[in-house]
């Protein structure tokens, strides 16, 4: 019997006098997979609980993977089991001590009780053994995010009216629909709406409003500028005079920031961020096609300066003004996350750590309920995507047979979506795509966009080097569209406004793994990753230009540009004669989408898809694009299932005693 003694004054101990202390030695390896909190808290879903439960999920699935791993809580106790009889146990309590006697001999013994006596101590003392670290800082992508950063370019490049003749045009009844537009268009989600439009109607009714009503007047011209192209498109106006409106209006707007750049009012705020979005429309705000901004740097200092970001620490009372801060303040938080991702491949300004705002929900009767549903969801995957949860639950299947083996990836993922029975789609789409499309589509389909283009950022950086090696090597073709089309559109030729993105700021990783030495089993396993998600996206843009073919809530041109580059490096270098002829299909779909959008959307993006797809093309086809959707369908059924033939017999082979356990929870 060994009798151990510690000293009790630094710790106080949680002991039940009916059950003593608590046996907290459950394996957490066996423990199932929770979705993603849905708990309400005064209306909206705690973003602490939320950041808790991301991680620990993550934790979750690392130990399910490493079942040899000698740290694991299951291995000490199965090796205890197997070792030693059942450890007993009694604990003896004294005004400065506390005494152990116990039956234990073995270290692994002692390491157990220890580690059952120090749940019940508080505080928590530091855990005998530190959990491995679970890093996927290695696997990064700098050539993709270039490529993808070099395209998005020419987003923000606008060629300037000659002559400031487009003034005449204007009316306030033209500025009205404006505004009107961005409400039905938009749904103006953030904004008081009877309170906007009280404001539009005195502003364009009051003919000193720039002196008197400065504020106000700001953000109903940056409304303006926002939405002057889309009016104009619904009204088949001239897209010149659209654009030549469209600076007037931001060149107004910049003139009364000059007085107002200090001002702290979260109007001003408000209109800095639509104006950050100039010469996109207004799909862009906080879309994946973000760009970086000056304004929109401005726009995060402020409302950071306001406390924006800790709306839910303040003791104050939910109210609708409060809600509508909510809603602002995640639209910022993804506006800076993919602003910043697409110019450095970082994760934005913004800070996890300091951020308490808890998730957006609807208020009672809101007719865009559902589109603060989307809303709520897209931030909720926006912040999984901050803090490289998808990329580090990829990284820790990808480095284990069994978790490959199981699809454990796709839990993980699926877990991580928690999407909502209102917001699913079917597996099978090409069979649900047959069916009549609605505008109650929209927003299920438009989450499903940031999905798979969060799959595809969770997969690239794990292809092999060749890959990525392609995107490198063709650099200077790419640069070279990307200056012609500069040089074609742009009536000012000023080095800062050619500049095109540094490569360098796409750091690389100090340690690059070695790709090329995994099996063809994981290179595989990859590819097929990646290309289900692009061939996903590539069938949710058409369907999204079937029911928004005037562009009010989407544009294609990013999801276009990304799954692009996708085919590309896959055709490219993929051993598999299907993955190769889907990926040709692909790209003639891919192609069918940008020449719709060029139509609808003045984005200068789709002047360098149009040059660059048909080099990569090494098809044509007339066949109907329905055709091309049942052909990548049954080509992208037959190589999951021969994926999975191959899985069944390596899962067989496995021993008994060495199988990986991995439960499913029900939603809750």
């Amino acid at each position: 019997m060994g009798i151990m003694t510690l000293d009790t004054r630094f710790y106080s101990l949680q002991v039940d006098p009916q059950k003593g202390c608590r046996d907290t030695s459950r394996c957490p390896a066996t423990d199932a997979f929770h979705y993603m909190p849905s708990t309400k808290h005064n209306g909206s879903i705690p973003i602490d609980h939320f950041l808790k439960e991301a991680l620990q999920i993550l934790r979750h699935a690392s130990l399910a993977v490493t079942t040899q791993d000698n740290d694991t809580a299951c291995e000490t106790e199965q090796e205890d089991q197997g070792q030693d009889q059942a450890v007993t146990w009694k604990l003896n309590l004294s005004p400065t001590t506390m005494t152990l006697d116990t039956s234990i001999q073995t270290i692994s013994g002692l390491e157990k009780v220890l580690e059952q006596l120090s749940m019940n101590v508080q505080p928590r003392p530091p855990p005998l053994k530190q959990p491995r670290m679970i890093s996927s800082d290695e696997f990064q992508m700098p050539d993709y995010l270039h490529a993808i950063a070099t395209a998005l370019w020419l987003s923000s490049v606008f060629p300037l009216p000659k002559a400031d003749i487009f003034r005449q045009f204007n009316s306030i009844q033209l500025m009205r629909q404006c505004v009107q537009a961005f409400v039905m268009c938009d749904g103006a989600i953030f904004f008081n709406i009877p309170r906007l439009l009280a404001a539009t109607d005195l502003v364009l009714t009051h003919p000193a409003a720039s002196k008197e009503h400065p504020v106000k007047t700001l953000l109903v011209l940056s409304i303006c500028s926002l939405m002057i192209r889309h009016v104009m498109m619904h009204k088949q106006g001239p897209p010149q005079i659209a654009a030549g409106l469209m600076h007037a209006y931001y060149a107004h707007a910049r003139l009364l920031l000059q007085d107002l750049f200090d001002a702290r009012h979260i109007s001003v705020v408000q209109a800095l961020f639509i104006l950050s979005v100039y010469p996109q429309g207004h799909v862009d705000m906080f879309s994946p096609s973000r760009t970086r901004s000056s304004y929109l740097t401005l726009a995060l200092r402020s409302a950071l300066a306001m406390d924006l970001h800790q709306i839910d620490l303040q003791d104050t009372e939910e109210s609708e003004d409060k809600e509508k801060m909510r809603r602002f303040a995640w639209m910022l938080l993804c506006a800076d996350y993919f602003a910043d991702w697409n110019s450095t491949g970082k994760t934005g300004r913004i800070s996890v750590a300091d951020w308490h705002v808890n998730f957006p929900q609807p208020l009672p009767d809101e007719q865009t309920a559902k589109r603060v549903e989307y809303l709520s969801l897209y931030s909720r995957v926006v912040m999984i995507r901050k803090m490289h949860l998808f990329r580090s639950a990829y990284s820790i299947v990808h480095r284990s047979p069994k978790g490959r083996e199981s699809s454990m990836d796709e839990m993980l993922f699926e877990t991580y979506m928690n999407t909502p029975t209102s917001f699913q789609l079917k597996p099978d789409l090409i069979e649900y795509a047959k069916r009549a499309w609605s505008r109650s589509d929209m927003e299920p389909l438009l989450l499903h966009t940031l999905y798979y283009d969060t799959l595809i950022a969770s997969h690239v950086p794990f292809l092999p080097k060749r890959y990525l090696a392609t995107l490198e090597r063709e650099r200077p073709l790419r640069e070279s569209h990307v200056k012609y089309i500069y040089d074609r559109i742009s009536q000012s030729a000023s080095p800062h406004q050619s500049r095109i993105p540094d490569y360098g700021a796409f750091a690389r990783p100090a340690s690059n793994p070695d790709f090329e030495a995994d099996s063809k089993e994981v290179e595989h396993h990859t590819v097929l990753g990646c290309l289900d998600a692009a061939s996903h996206f590539t069938l949710v843009l058409e369907l999204l230009i079937t029911i928004d073919p005037l562009g009010c809530y989407h544009s294609p041109i990013y999801g276009a540009l990304t799954t692009a580059h996708v085919y590309h490096m896959l055709e490219a270098n993929s051993d598999h004669p299907e993955v190769a002829h889907l990926c040709r299909i692909n790209l003639v779909r891919t192609l069918r989408i940008v020449q719709q959008a060029s139509v609808v959307h003045a984005d200068a993006m789709t002047l360098y898809l149009q040059r660059i797809l048909p080099q990569w093309l090494t098809m044509t086809s007339d066949e109907p694009t329905g055709r091309l959707q049942q052909q990548a369908s049954e080509i992208m059924r037959a190589l999951r299932e021969r994926a999975k033939r191959t899985t069944d017999v390596s899962l067989h082979k496995l021993s008994s005693d060495d199988g990986l356990q991995i439960v499913k929870a029900e939603s809750t």
